[in-house]
This record gives structure tokens, sequence and C-alpha cells, in this order.
């Protein structure tokens, strides 16, 4: 039984090693340049529109 508590608590850990990284993944995929861009509101509508552009 101790064998196939440890292979459960890999497996686990595995999984939620996955979620994790899909999360990351989806929220850094998730992100708007141009919002990004104006959220720092050191640049002009167009200098963001042309950064987000590229």
């Amino acid at each position: 039984m101790p064998i196939r508590r440890k292979s459960l608590l890999l497996i686990f850990v595995y999984l939620a090693t996955g979620a994790i990284l899909i999360a990351l993944i989806a929220a850094e995929l998730g992100h708007d340049r141009f919002n990004d861009c104006m959220g720092l509101g050191a640049f002009s509508t167009a200098e963001c529109e042309a950064y987000a552009r590229e």
C-alpha cells in the first residue's frame, strides 16, 4: 500500500504542476499589448497602437 500511496502523490504533484503551468500560459497569452502600453502612461495613443501592431 505505501508504494501505491507514493504513486498517487506523484501523480497529484504532476497534475498540480500541469495546472499551474496552464494557468501561467493562459495569463501570459491574455495580455493586451495596447492596454499594457497605455497603462504605463508614458506614451501617446499613436505610439501604443504602433507598438501593439508589432
